[in-house]
């Protein structure tokens, strides 16, 4: 029911027939189509999941269909940069877990993402490394090593949306939480050329 109504929110009208007028001409090409929604900040449904939206007439959940992808845009991100990735894709992984916060089965986790992973690197179209540690300094010193493709960080954060500020929950040098804040964590980011996505996976 919340995607319906989220569908319907966004896709009225002449945006609507705009979307099944390139879905076709898409399909025509062999080609996907790319979705990209921005919503303002004061919009009812700004912070729904954009993976919830469902096509009721179809019976569709656009993000289940192949040939479709979805990706939230706002003003005030920055353009995203072109980068090219050749096999195998490089992912780099930190899964931070300071002592002074709940464990969350670190371990257990990267053995998951292993395993998921196992048909892409067993064939050579993926390789999948972790950090030696859940600090800053050793996702900064892993990223100065080699060329990545994909920063993977698996752990816990804070988010204030009315405030536009988040942080990301590393280790300190003691081990402790050191609250590392969204921009610092872009800016570190945007001194490796051949980074092209950062995944954000929360734990709890």
């Amino acid at each position: 029911e919340q995607g319906t109504r989220l569908f319907e929110a966004l896709f009225q009208g002449q945006i609507r027939g705009a979307l099944l007028q390139h879905r076709s001409q898409a399909q025509k090409e062999g080609k996907p189509l790319r979705l990209i929604v921005r919503l303002p900040q004061e919009a009812d449904v700004s912070d729904w999941p954009l993976e919830f939206l469902h096509d009721a007439r179809t019976g569709e959940d656009l993000a289940l269909v192949p040939s479709v992808t979805i990706t939230r845009e706002n003003p005030q991100w920055p353009s995203p940069r072109a980068v090219e990735m050749l096999l195998p894709v490089r992912i780099l992984v930190v899964i931070p877990e300071p002592t002074d916060a709940q464990p969350f089965g670190a371990q257990a986790l990267w053995e998951a993402l292993e395993v998921a992973m196992h048909p892409l690197t067993s064939q050579g179209q993926a390789r999948i490394a972790r950090t030696a540690s859940g600090t800053e300094r050793s996702l900064d010193e892993s990223l100065r090593a080699e060329p990545w493709h994909i920063i993977h960080f698996m752990g816990q954060g804070t988010s204030r949306p009315a405030a536009r500020y988040g942080t990301l929950n590393f280790e300190g040098s003691d081990r402790r939480t050191r609250a590392v804040n969204a921009q610092n964590f872009v800016r570190l980011c945007e001194k490796y050329p051949s980074l092209g996505l950062a995944v954000l996976q929360a734990t709890q």
